[in-house]
C-alpha cells in the first residue's frame, strides 16, 4: 500500500476548497480524516451514497455531492479510498498489539504533543 504524498494532501485540499466555494459547510480535510476514523469504527459499513452528502454537507446527493465534475469526484473518492485503508491498516495495528505494549501509541501521542503536525503525517 501507498501512502499518500504531500501532493495528493494539497490535492485534496484544493478539491475542498473548490467545494467550499459552492457549499460553505463544506470541511476542512482535518474534519474529514476524522469523520473518517468514524466510519471506520462504525458497527456498519455505510455505504458512500449516504456518508458523502453528510460529509460534504450537503442535503442531497446533488447529483455527484457538488463536484464540479465526474473527473474531480473520482479523483476524490480515489485518494479518499487510499487514505481510509493507510488509517484503516494503522488503527488494525493498534488494536492488535499486545495489553500493556503501548509503546506505539505512546509515540505518536508524543510526536503530536507540542507540534505543529498534522495528523495525515503520522500514518
Amino acid at each position: 500500500m501507498t501512502s499518500l504524498q504531500p501532493e495528493d494532501f494539497d490535492a485534496l485540499d484544493d478539491i475542498l476548497d473548490d467545494l467550499r466555494t459552492r457549499y460553505e459547510e463544506t470541511p476542512q480535510w482535518e474534519f474529514c480524516e476524522g469523520f473518517m476514523v468514524a466510519l471506520i469504527c462504525c458497527r456498519r459499513v455505510i455505504p458512500e451514497a449516504e456518508w458523502l452528502p453528510v460529509l460534504l454537507g450537503l442535503e442531497d446527493d446533488e447529483g455527484g455531492a457538488g463536484f464540479s465534475d465526474e473527473a474531480q469526484k473520482v479523483k476524490f473518492l480515489s485518494l479518499w479510498q487510499q487514505r481510509f485503508d493507510e488509517v484503516k491498516q494503522s488503527i488494525l495495528q493498534m488494536s492488535t498489539q499486545a495489553p500493556g505494549d503501548s509503546d506505539k501509541v505512546t509515540e505518536l501521542i508524543e510526536k503530536f504533543e507540542g507540534s505543529s503536525l498534522s495528523l495525515h503525517s503520522a500514518f
